[in-house]
């Protein structure tokens, strides 16, 4: 987790450790909460596998100029600092200690989630030029608070943000999630519904289209979804043909057909535990 020397080689850790080792998990979250963390993904899944995947490229690169190996190193809290450079500079160059700010962007307003028609739907909408401004108005109506000089720029609706996104909420509240997101996308302006598990699943048509998840018959599970592929490549396709395997399902086959025991040796396995 933090490298193979120095005082903390041996401390031993995940993702759930790493966020908040780091201080990913001080700016998750509403600042008026306490952090809420980013459970592991940021460390497992993006940061400390592409800096992984890169170094060995590099290696190989290395290895067919000049024929010599390399020893990678990825310390896991090294790799997911880096990614904070931004919140490190200010604190340096400014004096300024970031703060957790919720859905807000520092270079867009509004930009959140905001509450819609029906039990718990919301919709994401980001506003980061004039012309999305103007087009939100627009597809609002333009009701008299657009044309409220304080929200003219950027910069007037950072400082008055509370009042903006409670006056959006009033208007998306009388509209579908999927309404807001349709109107607002035909004008160029950002948004995107807050999907359930459910929506995902069975709603979205881009990725029921796409093939994304599939429905596959479990002996123990019963009917489940599954990750598709996530590529779709011309001449190997490739298609999900069954669903995740029994425990020891494929024992038998694997001992048989690909490692050619004979049965007195699988037994003997099976009686060390060795083939359960």
């Amino acid at each position: 987790m933090q490298g193979s020397s120095g005082p903390h080689r041996d401390f031993l850790g995940f993702g759930g450790v790493l966020a908040p080792l780091s201080g990913f998990s001080h700016l998750a979250g509403f600042p008026h909460q306490k952090p809420v963390g980013l459970g592991t993904n940021y460390p497992d899944y993006v940061v400390n596998p592409g800096h992984a995947a890169v170094a060995v490229l590099a290696a190989l690169r290395w290895r067919r100029r000049t024929g010599k190996g390399q020893r990678i190193e990825v310390s896991q809290l090294e790799s997911t600092v880096s990614a904070l450079g931004p919140y490190l500079m200010d604190y340096l160059a400014n004096g300024r200690v970031a703060e957790r700010s919720g859905n807000r962007h520092p270079a867009a307003a509004p930009h959140g989630a905001y509450p819609c028609a029906g039990d718990d739907r919301w919709c994401v909408i980001a506003v980061f030029t004039d012309a999305q401004w103007d087009a939100l108005c627009e597809v609002m109506g333009r009701p008299a608070w657009c044309q409220d000089a304080r929200f003219a720029t950027l910069l007037g609706r950072k400082a008055h943000e509370d009042e903006l996104e409670a006056r959006l909420a009033e208007w998306t509240r009388t509209k579908t999630a999927e309404e807001v997101m349709d109107l607002l996308q035909a004008r160029g302006v950002p948004a995107g519904v807050v999907q359930t598990a459910e929506d995902v699943l069975d709603r979205d048509e881009h990725l029921r289209q796409r093939g994304f998840y599939v429905y596959l018959d479990h002996p123990e599970a019963g009917r489940s979804a599954y990750d598709g592929p996530h590529f779709r490549l011309q001449r190997t396709p490739g298609r999900l043909r069954s669903p995740a395997p029994l425990l020891g399902q494929h024992n038998d086959y694997v001992a048989r057909e690909i490692l050619g025991l004979t049965d007195e040796q699988i037994a003997e396995y099976v009686i060390e535990q060795v083939i359960y």
